[in-house]
């Protein structure tokens, strides 16, 4: 097998004789954001929103549109990660990522595998594997 990093604006391309694979990584969590002059933590740098919502669409549909040939599977990986605790509502990756459906009925997103969540460090750890078609 054969992998490309960075491939043509693709995270990652293998290739294994007739069969090609395109994979697209998002990676979404809660950064923290630290006071320059003592160092200490003072909230939160963005975080889940219309605009990473919008940036996970435009991934699929730019996948999508990728010219589809014999042999080739396209996939996206989604990782996310919410503290526990504090509100289930509002500002978290799970509003939006939990139970995705694209909005668009040209696009089919199945979901291949997601595994029970894990927690780790105060947060709730979700990967989901998509397939693009």
């Amino acid at each position: 097998m054969t992998q490309f990093v960075e491939c043509d604006r693709i995270d990652l391309v293998l290739h294994r004789a007739e069969e090609k694979a395109f994979i697209e990584f998002k990676f979404y969590l809660h950064a923290p954001k630290f006071d320059p002059y003592t160092g200490r933590r003072s909230g939160f740098k963005g975080g889940p929103g219309r605009m990473n919502l919008e940036e996970f669409r435009r991934c699929v549909d730019q996948l999508h549109v990728r010219q589809s040939i014999h042999g080739l599977s396209k996939y996206i990986v989604l990782v996310y990660a919410d503290p526990i605790g504090g509100s289930t509502t509002g500002n978290r990756y799970s509003t939006h990522y939990d139970d995705y459906a694209h909005w668009t009925g040209e696009i089919t997103l199945d979901l291949l595998e997601s595994v029970e969540p894990i927690e780790s460090g105060g947060d709730r750890i979700q990967a989901k594997l998509f397939a693009v078609r």
